[in-house]
């Protein structure tokens, strides 16, 4: 299932990588305080000399929705994100920590100068091999994530007007 997500943001390109988006605190805060998840860890945060970024973060966003609950348990999971500094483009992985095998979230997040500042653009697969209640695991996740992007771009938004 392919979900497209589109928001503006009142910032150029160059900042909204480089002291939003790539920047520590802001994902840390974007995931505890915009999304709300339970807790936030980072594994590893590569940066190499020619711009690559490769991070690792640990997240439990707390109580899951329904079917999730059931499919899931009360778990999180572990994003792999590459930033490409030729492509500029951010693309990761989601493993959740349970049933993580059967379940494969992948995507892609870019930005584009538009009137104001920039466009974000973030395209997310989510594919479910769970015999007899994938397709509704699968919408369940896409309702969720569209849920967590609204949030996060609420946040992003204050946190782009504090920049300042």
């Amino acid at each position: 299932m392919a979900l497209q997500i589109r928001d503006t943001f009142a910032v150029d390109v160059d900042t909204f990588w480089d002291r939003v988006y790539l920047s520590e605190d802001y994902q840390r805060r974007n995931h505890l305080e915009g999304m709300g998840f339970r807790s936030y860890r980072l594994v590893s945060d590569d940066r190499s000399p020619d711009g690559r970024v490769e991070r690792v973060i640990q997240v439990d966003p707390g109580n899951l929705p329904g079917l999730l609950q059931k499919a899931l348990g009360d778990v999180g999971y572990t994003e792999t994100g590459r930033f490409d500094p030729v492509r500029r483009r951010w693309t990761f992985t989601i493993q959740p920590a349970k049933v993580g095998d059967r379940i494969q979230v992948t995507g892609e997040l870019w930005v584009e100068p538009s009137e104001g500042g920039v466009t974000r653009f973030c395209d997310v697969d989510v594919r479910v091999r769970l015999p007899g209640i994938g397709g509704r695991v699968a919408k369940a996740m896409e309702a969720m994530t569209r849920d967590n992007q609204a949030k996060s771009t609420t946040f992003t938004r204050a946190f782009i007007g504090r920049l300042a």
